[in-house]
């Protein structure tokens, strides 16, 4: 990876977000539905899962006066330099596995001996191993590998997960559009998943 100052505000917040479990078993759901493991648990050895991020401004206030300024035909004020801004995952995409980069099966490889090594992954094992990376949307180079261990449970939850009055199950982008509005509207999380950065970019 690219040290810690080139990288875009983005994928810093996928990289402090990668321990938290909160937010992850919510981003472990998504993984779920876009590899459809309920069904096809087999597509975890054939695809990893790419998901797109961004973060974007949210202050709807500032974002209101500044408009009432042009109404006026007047120049708004300068933004401040630095500005907070909320995590947004954009989409989630299968990679097959000609495609997957070398760098993310070997992080996945050694995740895979530690979980061992503590015991896990023993041969056998209903444990499935997910290869995510999350890829910044205005930065295409940079990209934070993700791997993460699902088990028949989750899967379990992530199937039963359906539309309050349809009962329709969820979809993948279903799963994202609640991870993003959950971002903005659930002040702890929002907490977690901001980051103060350029205004401009």
């Amino acid at each position: 990876g690219e040290s810690a100052l080139t990288r875009p505000p983005d994928i810093k917040v996928a990289e402090r977000i990668v321990g938290d479990d909160d937010i992850m078993c919510h981003v472990d759901g998504i993984l779920i539905k876009c590899l459809d493991l309920e069904h096809h648990p087999e597509n975890a050895e054939k695809y990893a899962v790419a998901l797109s991020c961004r973060v974007e401004l949210t202050d709807a206030k500032r974002a209101a006066d500044r408009i009432s300024y042009y109404i006026r035909g007047e120049e708004p004020p300068p933004l401040p330099e630095k500005l907070p801004k909320l995590f947004q995952i954009g989409k989630a995409a299968l990679i097959p596995n000609e495609s997957v980069p070398p760098s993310l099966d070997e992080t996945v490889e050694g995740q895979r001996k530690i979980l061992q090594e503590a015991g896990l992954f023993k041969p056998g094992c209903k444990e499935v191993m997910v290869r995510c990376m999350w890829v910044s949307e205005q930065s295409t180079w940079a990209t934070c590998y993700c791997p993460r261990v699902v088990t028949p449970e989750m899967i379990k939850v992530a199937a039963g997960l359906t539309h309050p009055h349809t009962n329709e199950p969820l979809t993948t982008e279903d799963l994202i559009k609640m991870f993003d509005v959950r971002a903005l509207t659930d002040p702890e999380r929002k907490k977690k998943l901001s980051i103060v950065s350029m205004s401009i970019s």
